[in-house]
This record gives structure tokens, sequence and C-alpha cells, in this order.
């Protein structure tokens, strides 16, 4: 497994985690940040083990003669949901953090795999294939209520909660090969956030729920890309000739940090370590502290002459970034301004988000709708880290 350090979008550095003449890969992050679990085929069979976040401390939390794998935690980090084989059928269980206690939650002769625990505890999708084809589902996380949310006769899979309990995004195949696709938690609504005919798999969310990082061979081989939750601004984060894939993003904002299992070393790592044997798997972590300087393919002035946006402040700007896009709802931006002390700005239009403009050819006449009117609010925050918007209006 490796960890790679980056000012820009691209990867800059590289530590390995794991060095293992088998398969490590699937990387999954406590809440904390602090540890790493993951499945390996290290002892004859797929196990799942947990390690730090550093690499060290390397501990197998499963020991069953069939496969366990693609673990995830529950958001108090006591327990991990994992897809496992044990009973000659791939259901979903749930173990303590050690690996006692193991409960299993389903029990479907089809096979039910990839669990994803939501942020708030209640819930865990997965992805299952008892209604004929691959589908996302949700459960309640003692395993009641199992609840098929997507209905497609193409594969939907790999779902990943947005940190608000509010969206969960998937990869689906069905415009003819996998894109990245986002819903409500209730399955409301899928929108197609990559549409490229590429293959784009296995989504991840940021901290903050402004990002998602994803897998995709358009760069002839899979690496890994980060876009804007939605669906703009896409960024190659990884150019490895070998396949970079299943990223995770580490939940917590700073320093922000993606894992990713690949099959070899970057070469052009800042400080690259011994190249593993061809064919074994490792993982990276990617470390974002920072905008890219060269704006990334999507970011470049549709005119010559930029327009400024006045109703977004004037102020230094410090990055503006869009809030999820939601129908009939307001279009936010966040901004931040350090030049004398530290504030928080966030821009709400008068205007509700149309998903139709997605697609509108005039894409100024699309940022005259959203940002020439709205109102701006500053963050003032209180000694226990509470806080409250307050409206800057003209005249007030």
């Amino acid at each position: 497994m490796m960890k790679f350090s980056r000012s820009t979008w691209m990867a800059r550095g590289l530590l390995r985690l794991s060095n293992n003449p088998v398969t490590d890969q699937d990387p999954a992050w406590t809440p904390g940040g602090d540890r790493i679990a993951f499945h390996s085929y290290r002892e004859n069979t797929i196990d799942i083990y947990v390690m730090a976040s550093d690499g060290s401390g390397q501990v197998r939390v499963t020991n069953d003669a069939f496969p366990n794998f693609s673990p995830t935690w529950s958001p108090d980090g006591t327990r991990i949901a994992f897809a496992s084989n044990r009973e000659n059928n791939v259901d979903i269980y749930v173990m303590n953090s050690d690996g006692s206690g193991i409960i299993r939650l389903t029990d479907h002769p089809a096979i039910d795999s990839e669990p994803a625990w939501s942020p708030d505890g209640t819930r865990i999708a997965f992805s299952s294939g008892r209604d004929g084809n691959d589908e996302v589902y949700v459960m309640n996380a003692d395993g009641t209520n199992q609840t098929r949310l997507t209905t497609n006769p193409s594969i939907d899979g790999s779902p990943a909660w947005s940190p608000n309990n509010e969206q969960i995004a998937f990869h689906s195949y069905r415009s003819g090969n996998f894109d990245i696709y986002v819903m409500g938690a209730t399955g409301e609504n899928p929108i197609n956030l990559t549409n490229h005919p590429a293959d784009d798999m296995a989504p991840t969310w940021s901290p903050t729920g402004n990002r998602i990082a994803f897998s995709s061979n358009r760069s002839g081989n899979a690496d890994i890309f980060a876009m804007s939750a939605n669906g703009i601004a896409i960024a190659q984060v990884t150019t490895d000739p070998m396949d970079d894939y299943a990223p995770a993003w580490r939940p917590s904002p700073t320093p922000v940090e993606i894992v990713t299992s690949e099959p070899l070393v970057a070469a052009t790592a800042t400080s690259a370590p011994p190249e593993p044997t061809a064919g074994v798997e490792v993982t990276a972590t990617i470390v974002i502290t920072g905008p890219t300087a060269t704006p990334p393919p999507g970011l470049e002035p549709l005119t010559p002459t930029p327009i400024k946006r006045t109703a977004l402040g004037r102020f230094a700007h410090e990055g503006a970034w869009p809030g999820n896009l939601i129908e009939g709802q307001p279009v936010a931006f966040y901004m931040g301004c350090d030049s004398r002390r530290e504030y928080l700005y966030k821009y709400v239009s008068n205007a509700n988000w149309t998903n139709a403009d997605r697609n509108v050819a005039d894409r100024l006449a699309v940022g005259d709708k959203y940002l020439d009117n709205g109102t701006l609010f500053v963050a003032r925050f209180n000694a226990d880290g509470t806080g409250t918007w307050l409206p800057l209006v003209f005249g007030q």
C-alpha cells in the first residue's frame, strides 16, 4: 500500500503502506482517519486486516477458510461491516473492530456485497443481484427492512453515502458503459455525473461532500480522477501506466487524503520506494492540500474577458466551492478570506436550480441566472464552536 502527498490535483509523493507479495486492496478509513481496514490474500484466503494510517500495526481481524472482503466502518469506529462467503454464499456481515461478535445481516441465495455504512449509523447500503441483476439496496444497520433503491436492467453498484446522509453515489452501466451517478438516499432522481464513453467506477465522497473521487480508464488505463459533486471540473489525480482503482477518501477535513489500490508504484513519486513485483496490489494515499495552479479541464474562461460576479462579494476570494445542486433549491457557493483574519462566506442564489441547465449551450447565461442575483452571508462563530450565517445586505 502506498501514500503520496500532493499540493495540486496531480500526485507528487508516494509512501508505501503495505509490502506484501500478494494482493492488498479495498481500503476503508475509520471515521477518525487513524486506521485503515482492507482485505488481503496473504494467508491463502481473503481476510480483513486493520492497520494504522501509516501502515504500521497490521492485524488480521477475520480468520476463515472462506473469503471475507469489502470492509466498511461504522461511524463510531467500533464495528466493521463486510461481505463474506463463510456460509457458502456471499452475504453482508458485521463484527466488532477486533473481529469478535460476527453477526449475519443478509441471508439470500444471490450475492450481497459492497456494504457502505451511512454517516448517521442507522443504515447500510449494499449491492445485490437478488432481483436478477446487480442493484443498490439499503437496510437498517441491524439487517432489517432491506429495500431496493435502483430499478434498472443494467448493473448498479458500489454505493457511497454523502457526508450529510442525503445522497448516494454509485456506478451504473445503464448508459452502455459505467458512469458515476448520484441519487437521493431513498433512490429518487438518479443523475449521471460523468457521462463519458470510458468506464467510471467506485465513487468516494470528500469529507465536506463537495467532491467525488472515482476510478476511470478514460486515460487508457485505470487512474483516479476527482470532480466537484455536481459532476463538473473533472481532473486526473494519478498518472501511472498501471491500474489505480478503488479510492477511499479520508474522513478528515485537513489534510484530505484518498486511498486507492494500484498494481505498481508510480515511477514519478517524489521519494520512490522499491518497486514491487508486477501484479502485486498496493494502495496509495493522495493528500489534497489545495487547488491546482493550472485550472483543470472545464475551468477555462468561456470568453477572453472574465465576467465579474459582484454578488459574490468584493473580497480576496480563496476558492468558491459549490454546494450540491438539487432540483428546485437555490445554488450555494462557499468562500474563504484570510487576508486580515479568517472569514467564511456563503452566497445563495435567488433562482432555484433546474437540472436542465446542465446541458444549456450558453454557459454564461447559466452563470448570469444563478450568480448575478442572490444573498451573501458571513459566518459568525461563537466561543463554543457553533455559529450563525449573517446576511450582508446593502443598507442594513
